[in-house]
This record gives structure tokens, C-alpha cells and sequence, in this order.
């Protein structure tokens, strides 16, 4: 079992406290990429519930908690309500809102009597089908949200009795739970007072049309170049037509819509994870429900009054990954003097709504981009001080051919191999390889596995990568050792412990190649050399 990490546990706590105080319905707010799905999960195992309904509104968040409830509850048979498939006898129902509202198939849902219902993405759950569904089902309800407010203004106290549990961005950061921000502003010449309003937001046919005519294409190709060259991307846009437009734009860049294809959207997404594509433009789609740790670069090129919708494009970037020490967050701002707008201290601070208070400052900030620029950073500077040194809660995974290792000292080296359908983790330790996971995971379980086990080996202080140790001189018998198999040079303990850490995973990957991965590849079509090695079919999947 999965130990959860300590604010998860002080999560499950709070929700369990709120419901037997009698709440019927409450919520539990975490950020962006810091594990709510590992988190209800793990509650549903400690209240030894054997029917759980969970409730979602897109296919990649069907999907996802599928595969992490695989590894959390092995023993619990899942099934899915969605499209064709109707299998609400199950142990754990994953099912589609849009088609659990439908009268048939909430009738099957309503007369069975669920142990927990999960509402994925709650700060949903004021639209009509998620409240008659929740009027119909029985059960204790636990909303998950990045975002407990909703920028339209609608309560979601309608719908929840309670916040059970909440943390936000800042202390999940400063907690190393996610990597921080470098945040840039890029200014653009549009009056968004001319903008008409809708639901609390800009309209988004009268904003892209401002933005456009403003020359937002040529502006986010500038900020591109500048600040985004040599990192994964998510560019945020408002419509179409502004996403085709930077697509065909930005170089290397893919785009992809609310309307695009199912199929389509999930290759050209796949191409995104597996690097083939590093840039991709996107309206209405990358907001929720879709991880991949490894963006390191967020470009929001429509500007937002919305908290919600600008927490959850940020957050896209966020997550831990191997070699990420931070995620770059480019703001394309535009001109107002009735409106405030969502930018990214706003987030981490109270910063700018100090600025706008000060009456011997220009109430707006990003009139003058040098001003901007400057102020900004300073405040970011200061609002943040020192996360990105502290480096505490993060992993010193190594790059390797193929794949990702980690030292655990006496516990042995982990290894994180990519397949055809996600990445296998197995340790590697007193010549043994042990499985840490049934089967294809993403990369967000392999690194909560991880940190599992560097708890369970007392070994942190090995494995994470901020220790002073690090920088001290390395051994002579590191030096020996490195020497020995020729891997190369290194000055401190930390070069030397890397270069024999890839040398330990190394010698895995020139194992000769499983059947399981051949059989896999020749399906693909891929032409099999002799001498085949595990490294070399890793390289295969990765490349795509």
C-alpha cells in the first residue's frame, strides 16, 4: 500500500471528521498536480468502502483515476459508465456526467447504495446534471477542486455543506509538493475595456476578435522566442481560431480545441508526452484532466478575470518531474482601467492588489514594460524567496537511455522505464527486480511511488536532491569506482553518486529485451535488430 504524503493524510482526516459530524456533501481543495485523485482514493481505502461512484465530466478524467485505483486497490473490480459501457455493478464505477444523467442509466446508479461518490472537478457541481445526479445516488459526497469558488458567481454552498480540507499553491510550493514559478510578463497593445463581459469573464468571441486585431499571434511568437525556447509548452487561447493561427505560427507547434476528434486529440497529445511535439496551442481543453509533469512552460495568451480558470491553466505546469526546477509562466497582459485581471503573483501574494492601493503608483502596473517587468520581479523575488534553493521535497532522479533512476542508498537504485502505454517502475536491489507497479502508470504515480518508497528506506536524505552533502568532494572510492567503469569525471559527492546511479540502471537496460516489449513493438511494425535490448526497445516506445 501507498503511504500517503502528510497533507494528504491531514485531508483524509478532515473529510472523515465532516462527515461524521453529519455533512452530507463536502469538499476538499488541493492544487493542481499535488495528488486529489491519490487522496480520495486512499479515503475510500481507509473507510473500507467497497462501492464507490466516481463522477466526472471528461474521458481523460475516466481514465486517469482508473489506472491509479489499479495500483491502490488492486483487489476492487472497476468498472465505467460512459458511451457504450454500462457497468454499474462494479466495485468502483468511474462514470461519464453526461451519461449518468441520462434517466436510464441514473436509475441503475440510484438504486444501488454507494459507500462514497466522488465528484471530480467539483467547482462543476452547481450545473444541472451534476445536481440531479447527486439528488438521485446515495451516498456521503466528497468534491475535488483546485478551485473551491467559481468565477460565474454561482455558491457552490448550494451543492456542498462544507470545505472539509484546503491548500493552496503557495504552501504546496513552499512544502516542495510542486516546483515553483519564474514568472515574465509580456505586454500587448489591447484595450480590454472594449471587451463585453459574460459570466463573470471576457466573452470570449469579443475577446479573441480584440486580440487578434491587437496582433496577439506575432506577440506570443516574440514571447515564445524569448522566454519558452527549449521548454514543453501550453499555450492558453481563448477561441479557434487564435490557436490554429499560433500553431501554424510558433514553430513545432500543435493545437487542439473542445471540437477536435477524440482520436485526434489523443495522438496529438500523446506526440506532447512522448516530446515528438514540444509546443502545443490549445481553447477549452488542457484546462482539466489532462497531466503530464513534464511542462515546464505555460504561455497564457488570453487574458482572464477568472481565479479558477487561471489556477488551473498555471497548474498544468507545476508538477514534479526529473531535472524540473521550476515552471516558466508567461503572461500576456492587456491594457484596462475597470478591470482586474488574473496574472500570476496575484497568485502567490497579495502584490498586486497592494500595488493598484498605493496611490503613488500608476494603477496599472503593465502600462510601461519595463516598469512591469522590473516591479514584478522584485515582488516575485520576494514573495518567494529562496523555494527554488530549498529543493527539499524533490527527487534526484537521473536521466537515463530509456528512462529515469533513482538512488535509495542500501534500498537500492529505482527504475523508471517507458513503455507503449505509460512507464513501469521496478527496484533494482541485491541483484533482485522487484515491481513497484501493476503494469503501465504515469509519470504522476511513479513519482508518488517513489517518494513511498524513500520513506519506507529512511533514505531522504540519499535521495533528495537539495543535500549539502552533495557538494562536498567525492571519495576516493566513488573516484575508484568511476574510474574502474570508466563512466567519466566528477568533482563533488553529488556528480559522482549521479554518474553511478545511471551506471547501476545502465547495465539493467542492456539486459536483453523482454517478449512482452517485442511482442509490443513488432505490432507496431517495427523492425526487430539482433541483440535487441531492453534500453534500446525503451527508446522505441519513447520515440513514439
Amino acid at each position: 500500500m501507498i503511504s500517503p504524503r502528510p497533507y494528504q493524510l491531514e485531508a483524509i482526516a478532515a473529510i472523515r471528521a465532516r462527515l461524521a459530524a453529519g455533512d452530507r456533501r463536502t469538499l476538499c481543495g488541493l492544487p493542481t498536480g499535488s495528488g486529489k485523485t491519490f487522496t480520495a482514493l486512499m479515503l475510500a481505502e481507509s473507510m473500507g468502502a467497497t462501492s464507490v461512484l466516481w463522477l466526472a465530466h471528461r474521458d481523460e478524467l475516466i481514465t486517469q483515476p482508473m489506472t491509479a485505483a489499479r495500483q491502490i486497490s488492486p483487489s476492487r473490480r472497476l468498472g465505467v459508465v460512459k458511451a457504450s459501457r454500462h457497468e454499474p455493478d462494479a466495485d468502483y464505477v468511474f462514470a461519464s456526467v453526461q451519461t449518468a444523467w441520462r434517466t436510464k442509466r441514473l436509475a441503475a446508479l440510484a438504486a444501488k447504495s454507494w459507500d462514497l461518490v466522488v465528484v471530480d472537478e467539483a467547482h462543476h457541481a452547481n450545473a444541472r446534471t451534476y445536481r440531479e445526479i447527486l439528488e438521485a445516488v446515495q451516498g456521503p459526497v466528497v468534491g475535488l477542486t483546485a478551485t473551491p469558488e467559481r468565477s460565474d458567481g454561482s455558491a457552490l454552498d448550494e451543492v456542498f455543506d462544507s470545505i472539509a480540507y484546503r491548500m493552496d499553491l503557495l504552501e504546496a510550493i513552499r512544502k516542495a509538493y510542486l516546483v515553483p514559478p519564474s514568472i515574465v510578463t509580456h505586454p500587448i497593445k489591447v484595450d480590454l475595456d472594449k471587451v463585453a463581459m459574460s459570466r463573470g469573464d471576457f466573452a470570449q468571441g469579443a475577446l479573441q476578435h480584440e486580440l487578434m486585431a491587437a496582433g496577439i499571434v506575432d506577440a506570443v511568437v516574440q514571447a515564445w522566442q524569448a522566454h519558452a525556447q527549449g521548454r514543453k509548452t501550453i499555450i492558453f487561447c481563448v477561441g479557434v481560431e487564435q490557436a490554429q493561427a499560433i500553431a501554424e505560427a510558433v514553430p513545432g507547434c500543435a493545437w487542439v480545441s473542445g471540437k477536435t476528434p477524440t482520436g485526434e486529440r489523443r495522438e496529438t497529445l500523446q506526440a506532447l508526452k512522448d516530446g515528438r511535439v514540444s509546443v502545443i496551442a490549445n481553447c477549452a481543453v488542457l484546462t482539466e484532466g489532462f497531466d503530464e509533469p513534464s511542462i515546464d512552460c505555460i504561455i497564457m495568451a488570453r487574458p482572464t478575470k477568472s481565479k479558477p480558470l487561471y489556477i488551473q491553466c498555471v497548474g498544468r505546469g507545476l508538477r514534479l518531474y526529473p531535472g524540473k526546477h521550476d515552471c516558466k509562466v508567461v503572461d500576456m497582459v492587456g491594457v484596462t482601467s475597470r478591470h482586474t485581471l488574473m496574472h500570476a503573483p496575484v497568485l502567490f501574494g497579495k502584490v498586486a492588489e497592494e500595488k493598484v492601493a498605493s496611490p503613488e503608483c500608476d494603477p496599472n502596473p503593465f502600462r510601461d514594460e519595463i516598469m512591469s517587468d522590473d516591479y514584478w520581479r522584485q515582488q516575485y523575488e520576494r514573495q518567494i524567496q529562496g523555494l527554488t534553493r530549498e529543493r527539499r521535497g524533490h527527487l534526484r532522479w537521473v536521466t537515463v537511455d530509456g528512462g529515469m533512476a533513482l538512488a535509495v542508498g542500501t534500498a537500492g537504485t529505482l527504475l523508471a522505464t517507458a513503455g507503449e502505454q505509460g512507464w513501469t517502475l521496478v527496484a533494482l536491489a541485491e541483484g533482485q527486480r522487484k515491481a513497484l507497479a501493476n503494469g503501465y502508470i504515469g509519470l504522476e504515480l511513479v513519482q508518488g511511488l517513489a517518494e513511498d518508497y524513500v520513506r519506507r528506506a529512511e533514505a531522504s536524505g540519499l535521495s533528495n536532491g537539495g543535500q549539502a552533502w552533495r557538494r562536498d568532494t567525492a571519495t576516493r572510492k566513488q573516484l575508484d569506482l568511476i574510474a574502474k567503469h570508466k563512466l567519466g569525471e566528477a568533482q563533488t559527492k553529488g556528480e559522482a553518486a549521479d554518474l553511478l546511479t545511471a551506471h547501476t540502471a545502465t547495465a539493467w537496460y542492456n539486459d536483453p529485451a523482454t517478449s512482452k516489449q517485442l511482442y509490443a513493438l513488432r505490432k507496431r511494425g517495427v523492425s526487430i535488430p539482433e541483440g535487441a535490448t531492453k534500453g534500446w526497445a525503451a527508446r522505441c516506445f519513447r520515440s513514439g
